[in-house]
């Protein structure tokens, strides 16, 4: 798991399934006329192309995609990454994406999803990831995770019997809504071990065993 940056409202990232198609160190930028002409709008020149190096926005690596004009990167402005600021691309802090480029070979699958509430099972813990949609979380957007929350975690206990959540940990991680994921809970189904219990004699002389069995 790594934090990004991503594409703005006006430039969204593209939901799609892609691949890997190839890993690059120390890359040169070629910018698209697109933002060319955005600079240009603002009386800003932005040449055909940046040579690598500590001004360059893809950073110190990156991985090529086929989605045609988009790439996994690293950065030279660290601020955006974990908030909504690029023109689509996916930006990393150059310390990750020097590693995880040489962790994916080409054909990987890369998934673009948009799911602000994701839920599972890690071992016997429940852990549960909240997105908020803006980096303004506003009174509304909080109301609404917060009953899409109550939804996937009531069908996840449906789904997984013997699983306890804390509500504590459920409104922290809807108040932070960060992405980041929180344990809630944890699957708590036990068996009482027969051999455990004593034996007792009733009245008439048989012996009995006790067993419970905990849900």
């Amino acid at each position: 798991v790594y934090p990004v940056g991503v594409g703005t409202e006006d430039n969204p990232s593209p939901l799609t399934d892609a691949e890997v198609t190839m890993p690059l160190e120390s890359p040169a930028w070629y910018p698209p006329a697109s933002i060319r002409a955005e600079y240009e709008a603002d009386g800003d020149y932005l040449p055909r192309m940046i040579p690598p190096g500590p001004d360059n926005p893809l950073g110190s690596h990156a991985l090529m995609l086929s989605e045609k004009g988009y790439l996994i990167h690293g950065t030279n402005k660290q601020f955006g990454v974990g908030m909504q600021v690029s023109h689509g691309c996916f930006r990393m802090y150059n310390e990750d994406i020097s590693r995880f480029v040489y962790e994916v070979s080409k054909g990987t699958p890369v998934r673009v999803i948009k799911e602000p509430v994701k839920i599972g099972m890690k071992g016997k813990e429940v852990w549960l990831e909240v997105h908020r949609p803006e980096e303004e979380y506003s009174k509304q957007d909080r109301e609404k995770l917060w009953q899409e929350v109550a939804v996937a975690v009531e069908a996840f206990r449906e789904k997984m019997p013997g699983v306890e959540v804390q509500r504590m940990a459920i409104e922290l991680a809807v108040d932070q809504a960060d992405g980041l994921p929180r344990m809630i809970g944890e699957q708590v189904t036990r068996v009482a071990n027969e051999s455990a219990e004593p034996q007792r004699s009733t009245p008439d002389g048989d012996e009995t065993r006790e067993q419970r069995l905990w849900f």
